[in-house]
C-alpha cells in the first residue's frame, strides 16, 4: 500500500526526480503516468519518512534564490551568422559554452537530446546528457518542446564533482532549481554553473511520440531526426521532421504537435501554475531565451536569423559574460524590458484539456488531431492579432488613424 506521497496533487510535481536521487533506501521510482509525464512513486515499505525528498523538491517553498539581485539584461546576437543559423534564437547557448570550456576545459556541459537510437516507455528518449567537450554539446543546441528525463544527471554531476570537474547545466527554470536544490550545500558547489531557458511550458513525450508515429504512418518514412524550430524561413516556429537528411517542411502533419502545445493540451499539470513565471529572481546563474518584442525595443537588432534574451544573475554568470561578450552583438537592456515580452505568466491551462486526455484515451490520438487541432485558424488569426496590438504597432495605426 502506497500512503504516502512527496507531491500533493499534480499541479505541486515537475518530474525533476531530485527526491529519487536524494532517497537512500532507495524507496522512490519514477514511474510514467497516463500523459506520459514522469512522477515520483514512493514504496510505504522501504520508507522510513525521513523528509529527505521534500528538502530537495523545487516546487516548496523553501526553495533558495541563486539570484544575487543584481541581475543585467541583454538582447544579443552572435556574430558567426552560420551560428545563429544552427541555433533557435541568437546564438547565446553557443556563446556561453565556448565561454565556459576557456575557463574549464576539462569541464562537462548537461544538455538535452532527442535520441532516435534510444527508446523508453513512451517511445523515442528525450534525455539530459552529458557532454566532454565543445563538439558533443552541439545536439544540445535548439529547442525540444517536450519535457525531458534528467534523472540520470545527478549522479553524473556527482561524479564529476568528486573528480574536480566543473559543470555547466542548461534545463528549464524547474530542472535548474532542481539542480540546486540538489547541490548547493555542497563545499563545491561553485564549480556548477546555472543556465535555465526560458520555457512556455513541458509538453507530454507522449504526445510528441505520438505526433512522430502518425507522421510515419502518413508518410511510410523513418524518422530520423526532428527540428523544433526550423529557421527555413526565417526566426519562427516551423516543426520539421527529417528523413534520412531528406526534410518534410510546411505542411500540416509537420505542424500539429506545434498547435497541440501552444493551445496548452499537452503541458504538464505544474506548468499552470510555474512559479518561476514573472519572477525576476532566477533559479540559474544565466537566463537565455528568444527575445520576442525585440522590434519594439531595439529594431535595428531585429531581423530573420534571430535575437537571443540573456540575463546575467549572479557572479558566476559575469564571469562567463565577460569572455562571451567579445563574440555577440547587441545591447543592455532592463531586465524589465527583457521579460516584457516573455515569459511574464504561466501558460493557461486549456479548459478542455480533461477533454483532450479523455478523448486520446478513448479514441486515440489521430481523432484528437482532428478534432483539436482545427482550430489552426483560429490560432494564427490571434498570433496576427498580438502583433497588430503590439505597441510599435498600435503607434502606427493611430497615426494612420489621425490622417483619415
Amino acid at each position: 500500500m502506497n500512503d504516502y506521497q512527496v507531491y500533493r496533487t499534480k499541479y505541486d510535481c515537475s518530474g525533476c526526480g531530485a527526491c529519487k536521487d536524494i532517497c537512500n533506501k532507495n524507496a522512490i521510482t519514477m514511474t510514467v503516468d497516463e500523459e506520459g509525464f514522469l512522477y515520483p512513486f514512493v514504496d510505504s515499505t522501504l520508507c522510513v519518512r525521513c523528509g529527505a525528498c521534500e528538502s530537495v523538491c523545487p516546487q516548496k517553498d523553501s526553495f533558495g534564490v541563486i539570484s544575487d539581485g543584481n541581475a543585467t539584461g541583454y538582447a544579443i546576437k552572435h556574430k558567426n551568422d552560420e551560428v545563429r543559423s544552427r541555433s533557435t534564437s541568437g546564438g547565446a547557448f553557443t556563446a556561453i559554452i565556448n565561454a565556459f570550456y576557456e575557463l574549464h576545459p576539462a569541464g562537462a556541459v548537461y544538455g538535452v537530446v532527442l535520441d532516435f537510437s534510444t527508446k523508453d516507455s513512451v517511445g523515442l528518449k528525450v534525455c539530459h546528457k552529458r557532454a566532454g567537450n565543445i563538439e558533443e554539446c552541439f545536439s544540445f543546441r535548439g529547442s525540444k518542446y517536450v519535457q525531458s528525463d534528467m534523472t540520470e544527471v545527478f549522479s553524473l554531476i556527482r561524479e564529476d564533482l568528486s573528480l574536480g570537474n566543473h559543470v555547466l547545466f542548461t534545463g528549464t527554470p524547474c530542472q535548474t532549481a532542481a539542480i540546486y536544490a540538489r547541490f548547493h550545500h555542497r563545499l563545491d558547489y561553485d564549480h556548477i554553473y546555472l543556465v535555465d531557458i526560458i520555457c512556455h511550458s513541458a509538453p507530454s513525450p507522449l504526445m510528441f511520440n505520438e505526433h512522430i508515429k502518425l507522421i510515419e504512418l502518413k508518410t511510410r518514412k523513418k524518422v530520423t531526426d526532428y527540428m523544433f524550430r526550423s529557421k527555413i524561413t526565417g526566426w519562427a516556429h516551423n516543426e520539421v521532421a527529417i528523413f534520412d537528411k531528406k526534410k518534410m517542411f510546411g505542411n500540416k502533419l509537420s505542424q500539429n504537435h506545434k498547435l497541440l502545445f501552444y493551445s496548452d493540451y499537452i503541458s504538464r499539470p505544474v506548468c499552470s501554475t510555474c512559479r518561476f513565471a514573472a519572477c525576476f529572481n532566477r533559479p540559474s546563474d544565466i537566463t537565455i531565451g528568444d527575445f520576442w518584442g525585440i522590434e519594439n525595443i531595439a529594431p535595428t537588432l531585429k531581423d530573420d536569423k534571430g535575437v537571443s534574451l540573456v540575463t546575467i544573475n549572479s557572479a558566476k554568470g559575469r564571469s562567463l559574460y565577460n569572455i562571451f561578450r567579445d563574440d555577440v552583438v547587441g545591447m543592455a537592456v532592463s531586465v524589465e524590458q527583457a521579460f516584457s515580452y516573455n515569459y511574464n505568466k504561466a501558460c493557461k491551462e486549456n479548459p478542455k484539456r480533461t477533454e483532450f486526455w479523455l478523448d486520446y484515451k478513448k479514441h486515440g490520438f489521430q481523432f484528437v488531431i482532428a478534432k483539436y487541432t482545427d482550430n489552426a485558424f483560429v490560432w494564427k488569426m490571434k498570433k496576427i492579432l498580438r502583433y497588430f496590438l503590439s505597441e510599435k504597432n498600435r503607434s502606427y495605426l493611430k497615426r494612420i488613424m489621425k490622417r483619415h
